[in-house]
Order: C-alpha cells, then structure tokens, then sequence
C-alpha cells in the first residue's frame, strides 16, 4: 500500500474556500499538510505537491508565470480566476492543472476539491496497480508481452527484453518483424 502526503499551498483564497479545502477529509493513503500566503512565494511554491490559487483581482499571469517557474513538475495547480482573465494565463495552460472561474460559491469549491480529490486517488491507485503489474510480470522467468490485435507489443516483460535483446522503451509500440529482427511480420503471430 502507498502513502501520499500532500503539501496543500493555499494562495489567495477567501477563508471560506481554504477552510473547505482544510477542513476536508484526506482519502485513504492520504495526508494532508497546508502553508498559506496572499501572494506567491517562489519558496512555498517550490516546496507544494498542490497549489490553489485566487487570482481574481490580481496580475493573474504574474501568478501563473511564478507558479511555472518554481514549482515541482509533478505538482498540480488549481487558479481561480475570472472569464476577464483567462486570455492572460493562456500561455501557461501546460502549467496549470485546472481553472476554476469565479464567481466561485462555497458549494461549488467544494464540489470541485472533492473531484479533485477523487482525481488524485484514482491516479495514485492507477499507479500502484501498474506497479503491481510490473513487479509481478518481471518476477516471471518465461516471456510476457500483451500486444494489440494488430500486432503491436504494449506491455512486456524483462525475459522478453533479455530474448530480444532490446529495451522496453524499443520493443513497446512496435511489430514483430522489428523486435525479432525479421524482415516481414509473421501473420501467425499477428492472428
């Protein structure tokens, strides 16, 4: 089983909505820690695995361009901003994992950090399944591969790699003339 803790960074937000976000309950594997500031800090922002951000009556892509430069890559940022505002943070929209438009009521904050969380749970899930799939196919002496019905390897095993003699990272995506170095693929193994 994993644990997540997540380092809430809370910018701006009327106290009714950071109480919400507070006070919420952590899903299973969660914990939650929160920091808090009415403008970006580079350093607060550098040490968040969550930002959320009001930057309604703000330079909102001054925000965002902070939020783009200091944080973590694998951390998400939520900007409430307005419909006036969207245009200026449009060229940080890779940066940003979500925008909450306000008017923003208490009800409808909270409905979308419960989806947000829910989100989180389900990627943190995904991806303790898919360890759980890597450590078991690898720990398997003879060949794995999942392949699509056109024949082309999605998944392998490490035995696969080693037979072949090529990487994961080369034999996934491709055909079986490629991987077993032949020159045309062989319609048995495609059906």
């Amino acid at each position: 089983m994993y644990h997540c803790p997540v380092t809430f960074y809370l910018v701006g937000l009327p106290d009714e909505i950071a109480r919400i976000i507070e006070d919420a309950q952590p899903q299973p594997s969660f914990t939650h820690h929160f920091t808090r500031s009415d403008e970006p800090e580079e350093a607060l922002t550098a040490q968040a695995s969550a930002i959320f951000a009001d930057a309604t009556g703000h330079d909102a892509a001054a925000w965002a361009r902070v939020f783009a430069a200091h944080r973590q890559t694998t951390t998400t940022v939520t900007l409430i901003v307005t419909h006036d505002q969207v245009p200026a943070v449009e060229p940080y929209f890779n940066d940003i994992a979500d925008l909450w438009i306000a008017p923003l009521s208490a009800a409808e904050a909270s409905w979308r950090f419960n989806h947000w969380q829910r989100a989180c749970k389900r990627y943190a899930d995904s991806w303790e399944t898919s360890q759980y799939l890597e450590a078991t196919i690898n720990s398997i002496p003879s060949l794995v591969w999942y392949k699509s019905k056109d024949g082309i390897h999605h998944k392998v095993n490490d035995a696969f790699c080693a037979t072949v003699n090529k990487t994961k990272e080369q034999v996934q995506g491709r055909g079986h003339a490629y991987i077993w170095d032949v020159e045309a693929d062989d319609p048995a193994c495609i059906e």
